[in-house]
């Protein structure tokens, strides 16, 4: 699953950015939030590469559809570090 946090500049295909980790069942201490997917441009009638956001409230509007719910532990953002460098970049 690919996740943007703005509009894909690359419509034919994401980069791999960066990873997150998420239970698809309630543990203990963590948040819940609602993955929502479209094939539908948001732009137009088209159809357009399948997408992916999350979003806290739920709020589903067309053409957003409802997914699944993700669960995960949260973190103050000046706790947190994203790198571009892929796990197996790390082992080479």
């Amino acid at each position: 699953m690919m996740i943007s946090t703005t509009t894909p500049s690359n419509q034919n295909g994401w980069n791999l950015a960066f990873k997150f980790y998420a239970f698809d069942i309630a543990v203990p201490g963590t948040v819940s939030y609602h993955l929502q997917h479209t094939v539908k441009s948001i732009h137009s009638v088209a159809p357009c590469i399948t997408r992916h956001r999350i979003s806290m409230d739920g709020d589903t509007l067309p053409p957003w559809e409802f997914r699944m719910m993700l669960y995960a532990f949260p973190a103050a953002l000046e706790d947190c570090s994203i790198t571009t460098q892929l796990e197996n970049e790390t082992a080479a």
